[in-house]
């Protein structure tokens, strides 16, 4: 798997999401920037995850700040559940805290978060920037929001939010 996803960043940058440990043979953790040439931006140095990255989402105003959901646990050595916001040289803004994250739906015999995926993520573009998740979750820092849900620039869930899903 393999997606590009468009940033509208002062450089015209491109992301690359997807399965790979490598590009052009240098180490990459499952997403790369790439320049206007199609080279890499080596500025941009993503923390080992213990999963790929599944979705992503840039925000767009300039700032090369993106977010990436997935199945991980772990940006390089900090624990964090599925969701994270690395800035544009990609260290970890710790300022975005998903606390304990999604937990999976039961898969019907009694396992919980056996069944996890976040398939979309979305940033508003005009106001608060906040984040649009939609995937296949059942709750999110201990609130029942099954599949799609709207998080803060804090990584709170947004209570004024009323999904109906």
């Amino acid at each position: 798997m393999l997606s590009l996803v468009s940033a509208r960043d002062s450089s015209d940058a491109m992301y690359a999401l997807g399965s790979f440990t490598q590009f052009n043979g240098q180490p990459a953790a499952g997403i790369i920037r790439l320049n206007r040439d199609g080279s890499r931006d080596t500025n941009f140095q993503l923390a080992a995850m213990d999963q790929f990255p599944s979705a992503m989402a840039p925000i767009l105003d300039g700032s090369g700040t993106v977010y990436i959901g997935g199945l991980f646990t772990h940006y390089g050595a900090t624990a964090i559940r599925h969701l994270a916001r690395p800035r544009a040289n990609g260290s970890l803004d710790q300022s975005f805290s998903p606390g304990e994250g999604f937990i999976g739906i039961s898969d019907g015999e009694g396992g919980v978060n056996n069944l996890l995926f976040i398939h979309q993520m979305a940033v508003e573009e005009i106001g608060s920037r906040r984040l649009y998740v939609q995937g296949l979750f059942g709750s999110y820092r201990g609130m029942s929001v099954p599949g799609f849900l709207r998080i803060l620039l804090s990584g709170e869930l947004d209570p004024t939010f009323l999904n109906g899903v």
